[in-house]
Formats: structure tokens, sequence, C-alpha cells
């Protein structure tokens, strides 16, 4: 393995606050390591994102679920890391926020 490199954050969903928004699905299957920064945006109160993933991009079933993420509470971050093969990942809102909204971001490491 070579030196690892971290790619540029990429953003998911963007200020996204409705029932079931969900971000375009991004490739990762050249990477080994991958980590999902989830911001509560300020007046988030309640909701909840969930990371995914799947073998197709164009894959129209039930994803499989990576990590479950409840508002935190308003103007913070959360982070997931997933170690390990993924072809394509995506963020849903699995619970409508009550109040701001959320924005998600992806980070890879290649190397």
């Amino acid at each position: 393995m070579g030196r690892p490199v971290f790619q540029p954050w990429f953003v998911m969903l963007n200020q996204a606050k409705d029932y079931d928004e969900t971000s375009e699905a991004v490739a990762v299957n050249s990477s080994y390591s991958q980590s999902v920064q989830v911001h509560w945006g300020p007046g988030a109160t309640d909701g909840e994102v969930m990371v995914e993933c799947a073998d197709a991009k164009s894959f129209s079933g039930r994803w499989a679920e990576l990590k479950r993420m409840p508002c935190t509470g308003s103007n913070g971050l959360d982070l997931y890391q997933h170690d390990g093969p993924c072809v394509f990942i995506r963020t849903r809102i699995t619970k409508a926020l009550s109040g701001g909204t959320v924005t998600t971001k992806l980070q890879m490491m290649n190397g």
C-alpha cells in the first residue's frame, strides 16, 4: 500500500431538512476508508440521517445501512468512519428535521 492520501471533502446533502431527501451516490471503491461528516445547522433540534451503501449507483431497492445518526443538537458536528469494502455511499434523511438544516460531507482515504 502506498502513502495514504486524504481526498478533499465532497458535499453530499446541502442544507437539507425533509424526510427521505437523499444525496447523490458517490463511488468510493477506489478508497479503503471513508468518513462522513454531519453538520447539524443552527436551530436543528431533532432529525436523523442514515449513511447507506450499495453495489450500484442505480440500485432502486433498500440500500444497506451503515450508520444511523440522530440529531445531537443545534450547530454541531458528528463523524462516522467506515473502513472496508463499499462501492457507492449516500446519505439520506430518515427523520425530518425540526428546525434548522443538515449538511453531509464525504472524505475518502486512498493510498
